[in-house]
């Protein structure tokens, strides 16, 4: 179960871009209590770095595809370079409503359960239906999200 503090909670369908970035940033500082900043050549297009821990967070957004009035998806893909550094942090913003945030080693024992696009791109799809916050992928895997959910104090 997700922590009452930690719950989604249902935002705009349409931000922008640079709307979830914004957010996803101004939560993972708040979490960590200083800045991070932006960084460069780690393999995804919005890389941030805090300079207190060494830990690099890859941001990625996506607004909501709408399955029901109770049902949500969120697609993201990332390169297999940014899965080499164990150390660092994915962000997947989604939408406004909720942000998983989890250590690339946490994850690490189910990539290759997860779907993969033609370009190699390593695909995570994230779905939000009444209770329930799930990455659900190709063949039947499914895991349970909660852990992960707005939890922006334990990858520090």
């Amino acid at each position: 179960m997700i922590p009452p503090e930690r719950q989604p909670v249902r935002g705009v369908r349409n931000p922008t871009p640079e709307e979830m970035r914004r957010h996803a940033v101004r939560q993972i500082q708040d979490g960590l209590g200083h800045r991070i900043e932006p960084v460069s050549g780690r393999g995804s297009n919005c890389c941030y770095l805090s300079r207190l821990t060494g830990r690099y967070y890859h941001i990625y957004t996506n607004k909501p595809g709408v399955k029901s009035s109770t049902h949500r998806i969120y697609y993201f893909g990332n390169t297999n370079q940014v899965w080499k550094d164990s150390h660092s942090v994915f962000v997947l913003q989604c939408g406004l409503d909720f942000t998983v945030v989890a250590t690339i080693e946490d994850w690490m024992t189910f990539k290759d359960r997860m779907g993969l696009a033609q370009d190699g791109r390593v695909l995570q799809h994230v779905h939000w239906d009444r209770q329930l916050v799930e990455l659900r992928e190709r063949e039947g895997f499914v895991l349970p999200l909660n852990k992960w959910i707005n939890d922006f104090d334990s990858p520090s």
